[in-house]
This record gives C-alpha cells, sequence and structure tokens, in this order.
C-alpha cells in the first residue's frame, strides 16, 4: 500500500442530519451521487453506489464495497474500487473516510478523504481519476442542496446528446 491520500472538503449549506442521509441512503445518494445505491448502514452492509444499470453486473459502479464503520453524524468509512477501465486494479479495494462538522448556520464541513492506493500497474492513474472525481461528487452533493436533487434521466440524455456530436 501506498501513503498516496486524496483528501477534499466543501462547505455543504444544509443540515447535518441532511447531509448524513444523503451519504448513508440509498435514497439520499440518488439525489447526486447515482442514479441507483444498495447502501445498508451496518458494518459489512454493502455500500455499492450504481451509475450505469446497463452496464454488465460487475461493472455498474462500487459493486462489492462496502461499509467498514460509522459514527452517527460524524464519520462513515467504506471500501471502494476503480472504475472498470482498471480492470486488475477493480479487484482490489481502497478506502474513504467521509468526515461531517456540523456549522450551524454555516452549514456542514464535509471532507473525504481516499487511502490505501497500491503501487504501479495503473494506481498512478486510478489516483488521478480520482483526485479529479472527488471534487465533482462533492459538488453535486453542494448542488443537490442549493438547485435541487440531480435528474439522471437529464444527465443520461446530455451524456447521449454528447456521444452523437463525437465523429465515428
Amino acid at each position: 500500500m501506498s501513503v498516496k491520500r486524496i483528501e477534499k472538503e466543501i462547505v455543504v449549506p444544509a443540515s447535518l442530519k441532511d447531509v448524513w442521509d444523503a451519504w448513508t441512503t440509498t435514497a439520499g445518494v440518488s439525489t447526486f451521487f447515482a442514479p441507483n445505491a444498495n447502501i445498508e448502514l451496518r458494518p459489512g452492509g454493502p455500500y455499492e453506489i450504481l451509475f450505469g444499470s446497463e452496464a454488465p453486473k460487475g461493472s455498474r459502479g462500487s459493486e462489492g464495497c462496502n461499509v467498514l464503520t460509522f459514527r452517527p453524524m460524524e464519520m462513515l468509512s467504506f471500501t471502494w474500487n476503480a472504475p472498470p477501465k482498471w480492470s486488475e486494479i477493480r479487484k482490489e479495494r481502497s478506502v474513504v473516510v467521509l468526515q461531517l462538522q456540523d456549522l450551524d448556520k454555516d452549514g456542514v464541513r464535509v471532507i473525504v478523504t481516499h487511502l490505501g492506493f497500491g503501487e504501479g500497474g495503473g494506481w498512478d492513474e486510478v489516483h488521478q481519476y480520482f483526485t479529479q472525481a472527488w471534487p465533482v461528487v462533492l459538488g453535486r452533493l453542494r448542488d443537490r442542496f442549493v438547485k435541487g436533487a440531480i435528474d439522471w434521466t437529464e444527465v443520461q440524455r446530455a451524456g447521449e446528446a454528447q456521444a452523437e456530436k463525437k465523429p465515428q
């Protein structure tokens, strides 16, 4: 294991309970992270964020990832895997630790720490991928409380339209 880690944070204009529920429930995750999820908030329970229900099983998202531990309204840790593009690395797991700090009227500080990256064999690319991905996720979390839940059908349509524009 490498000492590489990613730490990103954002302040979200919402209550601590609402932010906690957004990260720890299937319904909450689907408002900002991905269209579908399978979350059971218990040690060993699934923490599966499912981005593509049409993708082959095992390539839909964080399938096989689990809750490690949690402290209600304060901290959640779960295992995480690489995207399907890195099939060998995907079989291994890194760890994400989510910390929440109640700022009263100012909202909630959300700190995501991602660690447990391996060495060589594509791990540098995976680290770079998540260095760019976590700010997107946190921005969507903030937007979920500012603008409302993501309409995943709109996101899918936009993606399809973008794909149609690419030269073949």
